[in-house]
């Protein structure tokens, strides 16, 4: 797939009007990932693995997904399960806009894409970071009662002196608790979840649980480098979800 003359003549082409055209730069960039890939397969996501924790730069820095091949749309034929490299590039739509890993609510078990593969000594990686991966799936949205009762939960009296002003979006990182989208505005509280491997020592509450049955949500947080720890039972009446009953201590 990397000899066809008029893809060649395509990127020459229009090579100067792609710099003040965005969707066509876009475009140019799903041509080259097309002609530069050695294999063209649609797959399901089975795991996500760790992000490394720092982003690409001088050195290449990568997310490994694994896959299960569904079925190969052009060129080496692949079968199976393989693994992935992804490239964790700043400013990527795939990629947390605050840290370097790949997005859950894009890049999640259970997503199918159309991946463009170029193998290398160390495996198959994506052959653009963007524009080498075309998801099939439309992004995992929350239940919207999980926002509602986080909301309620962060916006309680007796969370406030710990909601420092210093931290936009506030780091959340979930502890067994219901897998949430990577961004939610809870009663204005910007907030956005970080997997445990890359929050580090820095101030970020942990939701160990959170559950939602009817008109019932329960919740446990903590904050780890504060020592406080938390649980709380909300209630829904009229549409609206309250803190009916706390216990938070500093041990």
């Amino acid at each position: 797939m990397r000899h066809t003359p008029l893809i060649f003549w395509l990127l020459s082409a229009a090579g100067l009007a792609a710099q003040d055209d965005p969707a066509l730069v876009r475009s140019l960039r799903e041509i080259r990932a097309i002609r530069d890939a050695d294999a063209i397969v649609v797959a399901r996501v089975t795991t996500v693995h760790p992000s490394p924790g720092t982003w690409c730069g001088v050195l290449m820095t990568v997310q490994v997904v694994t896959y299960q091949v569904e079925r190969v749309v052009a060129g080496k034929p692949v079968t199976g399960t393989i693994d992935v490299r992804h490239l964790l590039v700043a400013n990527s739509p795939l990629v947390a806009a605050n840290a370097p890993f790949l997005r859950p609510d894009l890049i999640a078990p259970g997503v199918r894409a159309v991946l463009c593969l170029v193998s290398t000594g160390e495996g198959w990686i994506v052959a653009d970071e963007d524009c080498g991966v075309r998801l099939i799936d439309p992004p995992k949205t929350a239940d919207p009662a999980h926002g509602a009762v986080l909301g309620a939960v962060l916006s309680d009296a007796s969370l406030r002196a710990f909601l420092h002003a210093d931290r936009d979006p506030l780091p959340i990182v979930l502890g067994g608790a219901t897998p949430l989208p990577l961004t939610v505005a809870p009663a204005g509280i910007r907030v956005e979840f970080v997997p445990p491997e890359l929050i580090g020592d820095s101030n970020h509450f942990t939701i160990s649980r959170l559950a939602v049955d009817g008109d019932r949500a329960d919740v446990q947080l903590a904050m780890p480098r504060e020592g406080v720890i938390g649980t709380f039972v909300c209630r829904r009446r009229d549409g609206a979800w309250f803190v009916e009953e706390r216990k938070v201590a500093e041990r």
